[in-house]
C-alpha cells in the first residue's frame, strides 16, 4: 500500500491586523469565522490566521477520502518539518494598468509591458523586494518570526530602508510561523505597516513609488518524518496574506472558489460529468443541486443589502425583493406542472451573459459591481458570474435542477476534511473585480499555473524566465502598493463583501452609513485602517450590522 502526503488547504489565506492576537480563518465551507470579537484588549485588529494540515492518501485506494495524520511518538508520524517562504514583490513590479499583459502572463516581465513602467525603475529589482527567505520549525509549540535577520545569514534577504512617511517606523517582518499541539501549523501575516522610504505621497490608487507595505505570499512546504527515521516529502501549498475582511459573514457574489473551480472545471478536467473536456461543452445530464449550487448565489446576492445602501442607487429600493421568495425559487418542476417558471425567469433575465462573444451587459445588469476593465466606460458596473455559475443559474431557471429539502438550507456542519479546508479558504476571498483585487489578481485565472485545480504550480528555477509556475511573491506583485490606498479608493460597489460600501448601525435601526466615514483621503486609511468597524451577524436575527469601530462618526 503506497501512501502519500499532501497539505490542505492547498491555498490559504491569511489577513493583516495590527493586533498580535489573531483568530482561525473558516475551515468548513459555508461557515466562515466568527471570533466573538474582532479586537484585542487594546481595541487592536486581529489577524487572520491560515491554518495548515497534512493528510495521507491511499494511492491504492483513490477514491477514500484523505485522513489527516496524527502526530506523535507513538504515530506511524514521528513529526513534520514545516518550511515556509514569503515575500513581497509588489514595490518591484511593473505599473499595474487594468488588463494590460493579462493576455499572456507567463512571457517574461519585460515583454509586453511599456518601457520604464516598473513602479521604482531606480535601483535593482531585489532592492525594491521585502524577502525574508525561508524559515523552518518541527517542534510542537515552536514559533518562528518571518522577521529581519532571521535566516542568520543562510539567505540574502531584503528589507526596505526606514520610513519617512507611512504609518510605522519601517517594516521588519512579514509575520510568523506556530508549530501545533496536533503537527498542524498556523502561518500570521504582517501588522498592515505601509511607508514609503523617500518620503514620498500616495498618488495613485495601485502604483506609487517609493512606497511598501507587508502583503505578501509565498510557499508552505512540509517534510513528513516516519517511524524509522526517513523523510517523505508532502505535497505543497500556497499561503496568501491579503487584507483584513471588514464583513466576514457576507459572502463575494463571486469567490475565489468559484474562479478555481470554473477553471478545473473547463480546463483541467475536475469532473466530465459536469463539463466533457472532449466537446469543451457542458454534458447535458449536469443538473445542479439548488441546496449546493444555487443557493449560495442567491444567498450572497440577497446579503448584499447589508453592506451598502441600494436607496441611494437608481434603482428601486426592493430590486432584490425576488430573491426573498426562497420557497418558490427552490422547488422545480413537478407533475408537469412549473408555476415557479417565471419568478426563476425575472432572476436570471438580470444577469449578465461571461460567454465569449456575448454582449457584457446582455441580457441583465447584474451583479452591479464593477469589473477588471475597470470603474469607467464599458468596464463600469459590467461584472460577471463565471461561465460555471452562470450555466448554474440558466438550468436552475428553466427548471433543470433537484429541490431543496426545505425552504431554507441549513447552515453547513461536520467536521473539517482536505477538500473542505480548500474550499472553505477560498470561499471567503474575492472572485472578482480583479482591478487589482484584494487577495490576489487576474492571475490566478491563467490555467497554466496550476498543477491541479486547485494547487499552484511551483516554479523549478527561481527567476523570472522561468515559465513552469510561481515563486514567493507572484501571486500578489499586481496588487495595489500600498493596499490601504485602494481600499480607499474602491468604496463604490467594488467588493462590498469585504469593503462595504455602506453599513447599518445597529441590529434595529434602519439606517445607514458610509463604511469609510472620517477617511478623508488615501493617507487616512493608511493611517486609520485598523480602528473602522467590522459587519457582524445579530445572533437573534437574520441582521447584519457594524460593531467594534474604533474610529468617531
Amino acid at each position: 500500500m503506497a501512501i502519500t502526503y499532501k497539505i490542505h488547504p492547498a491555498i490559504g489565506i491569511a489577513r493583516l491586523g495590527n493586533s498580535p492576537e489573531s483568530f482561525p480563518g473558516p475551515t468548513i465551507p459555508g461557515v466562515g469565522s466568527a471570533p466573538g470579537q474582532y479586537r484585542d484588549a487594546a481595541q487592536r485588529l486581529k489577524r487572520q490566521s491560515a491554518s495548515f494540515w497534512v493528510y495521507a492518501y491511499d494511492d491504492a485506494n483513490p477514491q477514500a477520502e484523505p485522513v489527516r495524520v496524527p502526530v506523535g511518538p507513538n504515530e506511524v508520524i514521528r513529526g513534520i518539518e514545516w518550511t515556509v517562504h514569503v515575500a513581497d514583490k509588489k514595490p518591484s513590479w511593473f505599473d499595474f494598468d487594468g488588463l494590460t499583459g493579462s493576455d499572456d502572463i507567463l512571457n517574461p516581465p519585460n515583454f509586453g509591458y511599456p518601457l520604464g513602467s516598473l513602479r521604482n525603475p531606480n535601483g535593482t529589482r531585489e532592492s525594491w523586494t521585502i524577502n525574508p527567505g525561508p524559515r523552518a520549525a518541527s517542534i510542537p509549540g515552536t514559533t518562528v518570526d518571518f522577521g529581519r535577520g532571521g535566516s542568520n545569514g543562510t539567505f540574502p534577504e531584503q528589507w526596505p530602508g526606514p520610513f519617512q512617511n507611512g504609518n510605522a517606523p519601517g517594516i521588519n517582518t512579514l509575520g510568523s510561523m506556530r508549530v501545533e499541539a496536533d503537527g498542524g501549523l498556523t502561518v500570521l501575516g504582517g501588522f498592515g505597516n505601509s511607508g514609503s522610504i523617500n518620503g514620498s505621497n500616495i498618488i495613485n490608487y495601485a502604483n506609487n513609488p517609493g512606497w511598501f507595505d507587508d502583503a505578501s505570499d509565498g510557499y508552505v512546504r512540509a517534510k513528513v518524518v516516519l517511524a524509522d527515521g526517513s523523510r517523505q516529502d508532502a505535497s505543497p501549498a500556497w499561503v496568501i496574506v491579503g487584507p483584513p475582511d471588514f464583513a466576514p459573514p457576507i459572502e463575494n457574489i463571486i469567490t475565489l472558489y468559484d474562479v478555481f473551480y470554473d477553471r478545473g472545471l473547463r480546463f483541467a478536467n475536475l469532473d466530465p460529468t459536469i463539463f466533457d473536456p472532449n466537446t469543451q461543452q457542458f454534458t447535458r445530464g449536469f443538473t445542479p443541486s439548488f441546496d449546493k449550487d444555487v443557493f449560495p448565489i442567491l444567498r450572497r446576492a440577497y446579503r448584499y443589502r447589508w453592506v451598502y445602501d441600494n436607496r441611494s442607487l437608481p434603482l428601486p429600493p426592493t430590486f432584490h425583493a425576488t430573491l426573498a421568495n426562497l420557497a418558490a425559487l427552490s422547488q422545480p418542476p413537478a407533475g408537469g406542472n412549473d408555476p415557479n417558471l417565471q419568478l426563476r425567469q425575472r432572476v436570471f433575465q438580470r444577469l449578465r451573459n461571461p460567454n465569449s462573444g456575448q454582449p457584457n451587459n446582455s441580457p441583465g445588469n447584474m451583479p452591479l459591481l464593477h469589473s477588471d476593465g475597470g470603474d469607467t466606460g464599458d468596464a463600469a458596473l459590467k461584472l460577471t458570474l463565471t461561465i460555471t455559475q452562470f450555466e448554474t443559474m440558466r438550468r436552475w431557471s428553466a427548471g433543470q435542477f433537484t429541490a431543496s429539502n426545505s425552504p431554507l438550507p441549513p447552515t453547513p456542519a461536520g467536521r473539517v476534511t482536505a477538500a473542505g479546508l480548500d474550499r472553505a479558504a477560498l470561499e471567503a476571498a474575492v472572485g472578482g473585480a480583479f482591478f487589482p483585487g484584494i487577495e490576489c489578481g487576474w492571475i490566478v485565472r491563467e490555467p497554466r499555473l496550476y498543477v491541479a485545480p486547485f494547487e499552484f504550480r511551483f516554479r523549478v528555477a527561481q527567476n523570472e524566465n522561468d515559465l513552469t509556475g510561481l515563486s514567493p511573491g507572484d501571486v500578489t506583485k499586481r496588487s495595489a502598493c500600498p493596499w490601504q490606498a485602494d481600499f480607499n479608493q474602491c468604496g463604490e460597489n467594488w467588493w462590498p463583501a469585504q469593503r462595504p460600501n455602506q453599513v447599518r448601525l445597529s441590529a434595529t435601526a434602519n439606517t445607514y452609513a458610509d463604511w469609510d466615514f472620517g477617511i478623508a483621503d488615501d493617507m487616512g486609511m493608511v493611517q486609520n485602517w485598523h480602528e473602522l468597524g467590522v459587519v457582524i451577524k445579530d445572533p437573534m436575527t437574520d441582521t447584519y450590522f457594524e460593531a467594534e469601530r474604533n474610529l468617531p462618526r
